[in-house]
């Protein structure tokens, strides 16, 4: 979860914001820009230090927990767009780095590191003739993943 004080920062932007614009329809788009930066820059900036603490794991999820609280806050703002773009790029980013971890650990339970490298590697060559997609190395693992559902298994 993003900490508390990330929640009072933005409310303390948004109170910023509103005062800010109630007093003059004049107020150009770069003053906004400056009124974000004060704020926002030092926000991501403590998201990032408090991650660092983190395994990796939790980190990717609390960044993407804490910029998605930001991301979601800024986009009613038109002059915020740019900054948008670039908190949508740093959580796609820990997504995938969460897939990517998450589809390792999972390929190195079912006992799957063969097949992962075929895929990556792109072997030509037959698969019996690749350590590990012999028959008796894919009939163990195919007794690994069994999972019985009502006298029906799913592979």
């Amino acid at each position: 979860m993003p900490s508390s004080s990330i929640i009072m920062l933005l409310q303390l932007l948004s109170e910023l914001l509103l005062e800010f614009s109630s007093e003059s329809d004049t107020k150009s788009e770069e003053q906004f820009q400056n009124l974000l930066q004060l704020v926002v820059t030092p926000l991501l900036d403590q998201v990032n230090e408090t991650s660092n603490r983190l395994g990796s794991q939790d980190m990717a999820v609390y960044l993407c927990n804490s910029l998605g609280q930001v991301l979601k806050f800024l986009e009613p703002y038109s002059f915020a767009q740019h900054l948008c773009k670039i908190i949508r790029g740093q959580i796609d980013s820990q997504i995938d780095r969460l897939s990517s971890e998450q589809s390792s650990w999972l390929v190195a339970q079912l006992g799957m590191g063969h097949i992962y490298t075929i895929l990556h590697e792109k072997i030509n060559e037959p698969l019996s003739t690749v350590p590990g997609m012999d028959s008796a190395s894919l009939k163990i693992f195919g007794v690994q993943i069994y999972i019985p559902i009502n006298k029906k298994c799913i592979y």
